[in-house]
């Protein structure tokens, strides 16, 4: 459930951004620029909400093979490891 809600406000954040900037490119501030960005995020919000949670997943798992900067403890993690967490999840 809290990978459903991440989603969703992750992929509404997006989506709201980007076709708010996509539309101001293509048209420009204008007297329906409002309404224009709002068809537009109830068209791309559908397809941001299903990309994200199809993606969620993986990021985070790819994420986690990338070693951290610390000096302390040295890198353990392998390269079979990082690969079997990408195809479990």
């Amino acid at each position: 459930m809290e990978r459903i809600i991440f989603t969703a406000l992750f992929s509404c954040c997006l989506s709201g951004l980007m076709s708010g900037w996509v539309t101001f490119i293509n048209l420009g501030i204008t007297d329906t620029f409002l309404s224009d960005w709002s068809m537009a995020f109830i068209k791309a919000y559908p397809m941001a909400f299903v990309a994200a949670y199809g993606l969620v997943g993986s990021r985070a798992s790819v994420s986690m093979c990338i070693p951290s900067p610390s000096y302390e403890e040295p890198y353990t993690s392998s390269v079979d490891t990082c690969i079997k967490r990408l195809i479990c999840v």
